[in-house]
């Protein structure tokens, strides 16, 4: 497996990626009617305007010729954290589940957070997706006590997690 920066010949498999990691990892958590209306070509559309402005950070892992997984990082908007950088999104394709491309996707995306001057990071974790939470956990973050709600049709908790370099 290699990891690379993001190019815009790659986003219409992100975007695949991004639907499939959704629909088998939300499932029971956002409301079937959101995730069964995730639209490839709009996230892939989306997506270009990161590439092609470079502000964030966006990494894909690629095995062979396949794109099995990406993230996206760069500074938090988060009014209470200044001088923090965030994890915005990990996504791995579901048949890639548990191979490591996670973390080294996180590995990866935290050194060049580092390398971009930040000594600390955050991130937003759906409250009921206990796997994620464990996986993060697992390699350093915590929750820090700050939650809101997002719109997935329905409100849906969001904890956020914090990790020092």
């Amino acid at each position: 497996m290699k990891l690379r920066d993001a190019r815009v010949a790659d986003l219409r498999e992100v975007a695949s990626i991004h639907v499939a990691a959704w629909r088998a990892a939300y499932a029971g958590i956002i409301p079937d009617a959101y995730l069964d209306g995730l639209n490839v070509e709009a996230i892939r559309s989306r997506r270009e305007s990161l590439v092609n402005e470079g502000r964030s950070g966006f990494l894909v892992a690629e095995d062979g010729d396949r794109i099995v997984g990406f993230a996206i990082f760069g500074p938090s908007p988060d009014a209470d954290l200044d001088r923090f950088g965030q994890l915005f999104a990990i996504y791995v394709a579901p048949d890639e589940w548990h191979k490591g491309v996670g973390t080294a996707l996180l590995a990866e995306s935290c050194a060049r957070l580092a390398q971009m001057g930040f000594t600390n990071a955050s991130l937003w974790v759906l409250r009921d997706n206990v796997p994620a939470r464990k996986f993060y956990e697992k390699h350093g973050w915590a929750a820090d006590g700050h939650q809101q709600e997002g719109d997935f049709g329905s409100p849906v908790s969001e904890v956020r997690y914090r990790r020092a370099f």
